[in-house]
């Protein structure tokens, strides 16, 4: 059986948030890649018509969230960028990367972010609590959500 969980979370609830300040039209889409070594949605798409994709870039390798960002196409409007992000600013990636949740879809722009996870569970987990399948998907899904907004929106709450 498999869970799928939706949560949106404010322009600036996500590291990346803080480029619409420079490039308010831009779009991110994070890139479903395979992470490697510490480094979680290592790739994303930047799409915005007005914005030149060097300039981007150079933002980006200058956010403290990130090692770098490389980037790796530039096809005017549209720049396919590799990050690597500094491990303190992982937050709930890190949850992400080490569960069985996998990043569907993660899109953002000024007015937010949206993130669709997929999680994978079995009727053995469900039977060990002595709960139905219904009601343990249903406790994840909740439970994903509470990781996402404490894991994300919390650390901002806390930083002020």
């Amino acid at each position: 059986m498999t869970s799928i969980a939706d949560f949106t979370l404010a322009a600036d609830g996500f590291p990346l948030g803080k480029a619409f300040e420079e490039f308010p039209d831009a779009v991110f889409e994070l890139d479903r890649g395979v992470p490697s070594d510490d480094t979680v949605m290592p790739y994303f798409w930047v799409t915005d018509a007005s914005a030149d994709m060097t300039d981007v870039r150079d933002l980006l390798d200058g956010l403290p969230e990130l090692r770098s960002a490389v980037l790796m196409e530039d096809l005017g409007d549209r720049g396919l960028f590799r990050a690597e992000w500094e491990p303190e600013f992982l937050g709930i990636m890190t949850a992400i990367a080490e569960t069985d949740v996998t990043v569907i879809s993660a899109t953002g722009s000024r007015n937010g972010w949206t993130f669709e996870l997929r999680g994978e569970t079995s009727d053995a987990l469900a039977s060990r609590l002595g709960i139905s399948r219904q009601a343990f998907a249903s406790r994840l899904r909740r439970g994903y959500r509470t990781i996402v907004e404490n894991g994300l929106a919390g650390e901002e709450d806390g930083d002020t």
